[in-house]
């Protein structure tokens, strides 16, 4: 599993987990709110006002988008700080109506002495919230020790854990820390996250386990709540699937989208093999060539070819005699009457055959792959002569597709990549020279010929990456084209779906507890009549 599919799947946990909470207060402001809608007792309104802000800051936080995934959305900052003051007020609310709840003291004991020391609230809450759930705890386990209320214990439990879950989620303080190990440890998804989601799953299980237990002895209650129960777990399991096949068909997407980019990038070195096969022939057909070939006048060649590779853009230009003796080479005017005759291009050529082709050849570093045409030189019916042009596909070519595609792109000469729109540790430096190790990706594309695509980790970041062979003249593959993008991109261009998926699904949850109430009523009015 990569870090994509676990930030995913972490993701939707953090969603469930929330609505989990917000489940389980929402049930102790309802058991709370029907009490006091039969003893009027003042002090229950502090504790249903209290779990009706902590359901609504839960409910809240749920649809956060963790940053990892989504970054820049008003949405996000807006519902984390608002989310948080509710809890907060959740908890001094609950605090207050504990307080205000007389004690039922043990028979047959003294007074005991009232000696609770008052938690202060902190400037920001992510402080000022553990410190108000231990206090609320604390109120809880001296009602079920002190008192009478053995019954609340798992109360003064659930708070303790909900105060341990905030505490591990203040690390968020600590996620621009400049210490590497912090940083991982304080970041979305690491290991104190899952630690704080874990505290939080805890507490949800353990307040909605009690609040249960009262709920059975009320039975409009009873109903009301196992169909808000029933409706929030199909809305979360709807959604989860949901947001799986969205992410499945966005991934399905993304890499089609590589495929096809891969695609384009081998149609651009097609297009540099017309471009150069043009240049070559217009060299062939011109008459001052083919004369200085036929008299082997290196020094007239030399003259004739001198300012083409600017004025084309192109890498060399090679004439040969129809042997494959070289003549005049443009990019190197000194270095000449060597022989050719071994490359399969001027093979082609001498027997009146033009051919283009990519061709990889040792660099200083890193090896250069080029295109190259090859053009015979004729006089009459008989080949005379060859004219090869040649271009190096490069950094610029790279960069290029970057900015038409917005993709990073790469080229391999064989494994072995040869430019790269990859920068290096320094920030400007290429990774050139650096060799594709994984078996399946040189199995399909250099020994089968096919196109690659999977999600694999590249420069220690997980990548969704599509290779594409580069063939030569005989349909051999000697190389491969890459275009990928960071998974992480793919994340954040899924963010604002997921934001919204998550946002709608928990509004609908609301809407349904209107209709679960008015249901539930109804069935409990007829089973009293009967």
């Amino acid at each position: 599993m990569t870090i994509f599919d676990y930030q995913f799947i972490a993701q939707n946990v953090h969603f469930a987990i929330y609505l989990a909470v917000a489940l389980s207060a929402f049930s102790a402001f309802w058991l709370y709110f029907d009490a006091w809608l039969i003893r009027r007792a003042k002090h229950e309104i502090w504790k249903w006002l209290g779990f009706f802000c902590m359901t609504a800051a839960f409910v809240l936080r749920a649809a956060v988008v963790e940053q990892p995934i989504l970054v820049n959305s008003a949405w996000q900052t807006g519902a984390d700080t608002v989310s948080l003051w509710l809890v907060l007020a959740a908890y001094v609310l609950i605090a207050i109506g504990v307080l205000l709840d007389p004690l039922q003291e043990r028979p047959k004991v003294e007074s005991i002495k009232k000696n609770f020391a008052a938690t202060g609230i902190g400037v920001a809450p992510l402080v000022g919230i553990p410190l108000a759930a231990l206090t609320i705890a604390g109120l809880y386990l001296r009602r079920a020790t002190i008192g009478l209320e053995r019954h609340i214990m798992p109360m003064a439990w659930a708070f303790g854990i909900l105060a341990g879950g905030h505490i591990l989620g203040m690390a968020r303080l600590w996620r621009d820390s400049s210490n590497v190990f912090i940083n991982m440890l304080t970041a979305p998804f690491g290991p104190l996250w899952v630690a704080e989601h874990v505290f939080y799953l805890a507490a949800a299980l353990i307040m909605g386990r009690w609040v249960l237990q009262y709920l059975t002895k009320r039975f409009q209650s009873q109903l009301f709540m196992v169909f808000t129960g029933a409706t929030m777990t199909i809305f979360l399991i709807t959604t989860i699937l949901f947001t799986f096949l969205l992410m499945d068909n966005i991934k399905t997407a993304a890499a089609n989208n590589l495929e096809t980019a891969t695609g384009v990038l081998g149609y651009a070195i097609s297009g540099k093999k017309s471009e150069l096969q043009a240049t070559a022939e217009a060299v062939a057909s011109q008459a001052s060539v083919l004369n200085a070939i036929k008299a082997k006048d290196h020094a007239g060649l030399v003259k004739l070819t001198s300012g083409i590779l600017p004025e084309k853009h192109i890498t060399s230009l090679v004439i040969t005699s129809d042997s494959g003796q070289v003549l005049s080479r443009a990019e190197d005017p000194d270095r000449w009457s060597d022989s050719i005759s071994s490359d399969p291009l001027v093979r082609w050529s001498s027997i009146g055959q033009t051919k283009s082709s990519v061709v990889t050849r040792e660099g200083v570093g890193a090896p250069v792959v080029m295109v190259v045409s090859s053009v015979p030189v004729r006089e009459g019916t008989q080949v005379i002569g060859i004219v090869q042009a040649g271009v190096t596909v490069g950094q610029s070519f790279v960069d290029g597709i970057k900015d038409a595609t917005g993709l990073d792109s790469a080229i391999y000469a064989a494994n072995k990549l040869s430019a790269t729109t990859e920068a290096g540790t320094d920030g400007s430096s290429r990774r050139t020279g650096t060799v594709q190790l994984d078996r399946d990706i040189n199995d399909v594309v250099l020994k089968k010929g096919q196109t690659h695509v999977s999600s694999q980790p590249l420069y220690n970041r997980p990548y969704l990456a599509a290779y594409a062979p580069l063939k030569d003249v005989d349909n051999v593959p000697v190389g491969m084209v890459f275009t990928g993008m960071p998974q992480s991109a793919l994340l954040q261009s899924a963010g604002k779906a997921l934001e919204l998926t998550f946002i709608v699904a928990i509004a609908l949850v609301i809407l349904s507890v209107v209709p679960a109430y008015l249901i539930a009523r109804s069935i409990a009015r007829q089973l009293d009549r009967v």
